[in-house]
């Protein structure tokens, strides 16, 4: 299990080495849209405020949360998605125009200043997970980023509970639940 310190070691060489990726990798079926906004901060590794005061969810991923017993991991997590977004103009491409039952819109992808994919970034800083989507174009272009992470052991992925489990391993996946 990497240390607390480490991981913030790990977050610091990750920033000088990232580069985000481009808006033509965004795929055009990702959702919906586009609107336009502005970011305030991040609320969460998933979840951003934006200047009017709505928040939106980034429905595509799932980086880790309070709820999963590493607080620091999950302000690692809300850190880089600040670091990216905070205060910067953005299009939303939503998943739904409804609200979730927390309030939170939904938005399936998110250009920041017309030029990167938001969740591709978290993603290639190994600050986050694919979450499944019936959208199998988006999810195999998030995928690709998430293997790139994963091979590379960066973020998350440098640390062992966030591995991949198979199936037939049945004891740590009951210890997560």
């Amino acid at each position: 299990m990497a240390s607390t310190g480490g991981r913030f070691l790990l977050a610091i060489g990750l920033l000088g080495i990232w580069s985000c990726p481009a808006a033509g990798e965004i795929p055009a079926q990702c959702g919906t849209g586009p609107a336009t906004v502005e970011i305030a901060d991040a609320v969460d590794g998933h979840s951003l405020r934006l200047t009017d005061g709505r928040v939106f969810r980034l429905v595509q991923i799932m980086a880790p949360l309070p709820i999963d017993n590493d607080p620091a991991a999950a302000a690692l997590a809300r850190t880089s998605l600040h670091e990216i977004a905070a205060g910067k103009s953005a299009t939303l491409y939503l998943a739904s125009d409804a609200p979730d039952r927390y309030g939170r819109l939904a938005a399936a992808a998110v250009l920041i200043e017309g030029k990167h994919w938001l969740e591709a970034a978290l993603l290639e800083r190994g600050m986050a997970r694919v979450f499944p989507s019936g959208n199998d174009q988006c999810m195999t272009a998030l995928l690709a980023y998430e293997r790139k992470a994963r091979d590379a052991r960066r973020g998350i992925w440098s640390d062992p509970r966030f591995r991949i489990f198979q199936a037939e391993e049945l004891e740590p996946l009951l210890a997560a639940s």
